[in-house]
């Protein structure tokens, strides 16, 4: 288990936990100018959490302990402990709560060329998704979301997509064909699917088991991350096709942002980079350490070989022909980022 995995851990015994740390003998803390609110709008939470608290305590140290960062935890809402990402953009636009840390598909509804992203197979490696969305790009995406919210970073929370299926192993394209899929409901990844010759199910991931015990669905999208966590642990051939990456990025709300003296603000500003950064570098290390678990207890997991993934590339191909006109360069522009 990884150092954020059990710091997140220990930090969720508390709905609501102030991200600020004091050593016994130090004196009081000054009080706090500003209170983010940040809403875990996700399950499973450690893998949101864990970004959350290290936000929280980067953007008090860098504002001097102005600003300290309360985690809403998803239990205040009730027995499901749940609310959707459609949800916490909605509470982070109307000011509800502060900030929030949402996937991308869901962002997207909101503004559509956030959906280039679910391109399968678009980045090279990690370090060419790093140059876009760190980069020109990712601000031009993030600058896209409506007036009120701002973008601050992506972030991983899961990396690369995984399918795992019910009893199945993926190897080809031709695998995948007439498997009944969970997948986001955005227009990419369902035309991905398609393309693949697989049934798009379009749901939410924390559903993936309550559809296979229903009889739903014979596969679905998740990362190793959050099937370590139990989702899509229904499912028990691991196949690590890499077909595209899970997405988050961290919104505030404008008016907050815009209320802040500018030192603050570029507080917030350098804390989302960094914690941006660093939750990135531990998502790749926790999906490594979990795929190796798996194998090491036996459980069946499938790579694809470089030929493999070749005929899925090309499988894919449908799907760039019909959604590269719609983002007007975009596609291009990621392509061709070095």
């Amino acid at each position: 288990m990884s150092v954020w995995r059990t710091l997140a851990a220990l930090l969720l015994v508390a709905s609501a936990v102030p991200c600020v740390s004091a050593e016994s003998a130090a004196p009081a803390p000054k009080a706090p100018k500003y209170v983010i609110h940040w809403v875990l709008a996700h399950e499973p939470a450690g893998v949101f959490a864990r970004a959350a608290h290290e936000f929280g305590r980067l953007v008090n140290k860098e504002s001097n302990g102005d600003i300290v960062v309360k985690v809403i935890h998803v239990a205040k809402f009730g027995n499901r402990g749940y609310v959707s990402p459609r949800y916490a953009m909605h509470a982070v636009e109307t000011g509800r709560y502060e900030m929030t840390q949402d996937y991308t598909t869901a962002l997207g509804h909101a503004s559509h060329p956030l959906w280039v992203l679910d391109m399968p197979y678009l980045f090279r490696d990690h370090a060419h998704a790093a140059k876009v969305l760190d980069g020109p790009i990712g601000r031009q995406l993030l600058a896209g979301l409506p007036p009120s919210m701002k973008g601050l970073a992506f972030t991983y929370s899961g990396g690369y997509r995984i399918l795992p299926t019910l009893s199945r192993e993926i190897h080809t394209p031709a695998d995948v064909k007439g498997l009944r899929v969970r997948t986001a409901p955005t227009p990419v990844a369902e035309a991905t699917l398609r393309a693949l010759g697989a049934v798009p199910v379009p749901a939410d991931i924390t559903d993936i088991n309550k559809l296979v015990k229903e009889g739903k669905i014979d596969g679905g999208e998740s990362t190793l991350a959050r099937y370590a966590d139990g989702q899509g642990s229904a499912l028990p051939i691991i196949n690590v096709t890499k077909h595209s990456l899970f997405l988050t990025a961290v919104i505030v709300n404008t008016k907050f942002y815009d209320s802040l003296p500018k030192r603050d603000q570029e507080a917030v500003d350098r804390a989302a980079d960094q914690m941006a950064h660093d939750e990135r570098t531990d998502t790749i290390q926790a999906n490594i350490d979990e795929e190796k678990s798996a194998r090491s207890k036996g459980e069946t997991v499938v790579t694809l070989t470089p030929q493999e993934q070749a005929e899925f590339v090309q499988a894919v191909q449908p799907v760039y022909k019909e959604f590269t006109p719609r983002f007007h360069g975009l596609v291009q522009r990621i392509e061709q980022t070095r």
